[in-house]
């Protein structure tokens, strides 16, 4: 009776409450559909989710769930390891960057010299598969001083910016941001003069963002841009020449720039209340009020900052409360800079997050250095639920069949016409998955064999959306 009651409860929280075929979830709670398994052996530093629903993570890890993955690998929409994914010795050092290109190559950068064996200094760029893009050759790379690439974005025309501590590129002078070609040469059009403040030995960009405009947002940790004083953040023309600097005072270190839809600018970092937002001419936004915004350790930082649809901006970094309210680690903001209180993370991720980024049907991937969220074991990544439609799956027009249940030693899985082929997996009562496979419209037999019996959850998923039904094992 008590073994009934826990696998039903455990399961009622995968299921969630459903109304017309749409979950109805808690904003800020684990997904609990995300199973990482034993997740990273390491820090995730950086995430980025493609065009098809998988997402790429990496950082310093050299595992996930217990499949060797050097510093960086791709994940199904459910938290498992993608195999498709092979990066063969990977990186020999950490990921800091992550870019995904229109046609699906990605480039990374960090602080690494190889990539599989193949000498790649801090940049390099890889095929769909994980495989070195050897048609991208940034040879001799990014050095002298070779600290690493910190930050980068992808322009309309394909051209690549990279930013970070360095004083070259490709052997030509170039102090903590260039812009590449396609190809991986130094694109010398863009002329930032002597960059960021080459006087300092720890002047270095970290994040940037480029405006629909084409005009182009960094910042860092430096003091002056090609000789004029500025306070670590400053937008440049297409070129690379200055168009505005931030005055003293209105930035200290900036760690992450987010552009908004109606362009207004959010930036985090290490000055007062950790986070703020501009104009879009770059002055301080004033109706955006954060009171006294994050609080917690010594060294406060905002290191993610990502905007969701409707303006509400999911903050990531190592702080304990935002503006007097707990909130460790993870907050929800609302437009104005208010606390959101309807995303409620109970005890947060138990270590600082770098990594907030949101998927296309509103949850939230993380990554970090935490190794726990809200009290339930996940090493270094997770997903949390978000209100919302998980997707517009119709479940009085799209319902699936499922029988006998309880079922032995095969089930059948009845799907209608539409959708022509869906994921089925299967769930035992802590998460897990135990078995999934693709499924096509009509009749699907699927085996049973060497399940315990128990009640298991059954998910078929489309790419308009999924539904969940239980499942009874005998």
């Amino acid at each position: 009776m008590k073994n009934s009651l826990l696998l039903t409860t455990i399961l009622s929280l995968l299921f969630a409450a459903r109304s017309g075929g749409a979950y109805a979830q808690n904003p800020g709670s684990l997904d609990l559909s995300f199973d990482p398994g034993s997740g990273a052996n390491g820090e995730i530093k950086v995430a980025a989710i493609q065009s098809d629903g998988r997402i790429l993570i990496a950082g310093g890890f050299t595992a996930y769930n217990g499949t060797p993955r050097y510093r960086i690998a791709r994940l199904n929409s459910d938290g498992s390891i993608d195999g498709t994914f092979v990066p063969g010795l990977g990186a020999n050092g950490e990921i800091r960057v992550v870019s995904v290109q229109s046609d699906g190559k990605i480039v990374i950068g960090g602080q690494f010299w190889s990539y599989s064996g193949t000498p790649r200094h801090c940049i390099a760029r890889l095929n769909e598969d994980g495989s070195l893009d050897l048609t991208f050759n940034p040879a001799p790379g990014v050095g002298s001083l070779g600290f690493g690439v910190f930050a980068s974005a992808i322009q309309i025309d394909g051209k690549i910016l990279i930013g970070g501590f360095f004083d070259m590129v490709n052997g030509i002078s170039r102090n903590g941001i260039a812009r590449l070609n396609a190809d991986g040469s130094l694109d010398e059009t863009f002329d930032p003069g002597v960059g960021v403040g080459p006087d300092e030995t720890e002047a270095m960009v970290s994040s940037m963002a480029i405006q629909s405009d084409g005009k182009i947002w960094i910042g860092g940790n430096f003091s002056t841009y090609n000789g004029t004083p500025t306070a670590d953040l400053v937008r440049l023309n297409e070129d690379g020449s200055m168009d505005t600097a931030i005055a003293d005072g209105v930035a200290w270190e900036v760690r992450v720039i987010s552009i908004q839809d109606d362009g207004g600018i959010v930036i985090g970092g290490l000055f007062t209340s950790r986070i703020r937002r501009l104009n879009p001419n770059g002055e301080l936004d004033m109706t955006f009020d954060p009171g006294s915004g994050f609080s917690g350790p010594t060294w406060i930082n905002v290191w993610a900052i990502a905007i969701e649809d409707d303006g509400r901006i999911v903050v990531g970094g190592a702080f304990w409360s935002y503006n007097g309210t707990p909130r460790n680690n993870i907050a929800r903001l609302n437009p104005d800079g208010s606390l959101d209180m309807t995303f409620d993370p109970g005890s947060g991720a138990n270590d600082a997050v770098y990594v907030s980024a949101i998927q296309s049907d509103g949850r939230i991937i993380l990554g970090g250095r935490f190794t726990s969220y809200n009290g339930t074991a996940r090493n270094h990544i997770a997903r949390l639920n978000s209100e919302g439609i998980v997707g517009q799956y119709d479940v009085a027009q799209n319902a699936f069949a499922i029988s006998p249940n309880p079922a032995s030693f095969s089930v059948t899985i009845n799907l209608p016409e539409q959708p022509s082929r869906a994921e089925f997996i299967l769930r035992n009562a802590q998460a897990q998955v135990v078995l999934r496979s693709t499924l096509a419209s009509g009749r699907n037999e699927v085996p049973l064999s060497g399940l315990a019996p128990g009640l298991y959850a059954v998910e078929v998923s489309t790419a308009t959306g999924h539904r969940t039904e239980r499942l009874v094992v005998q």
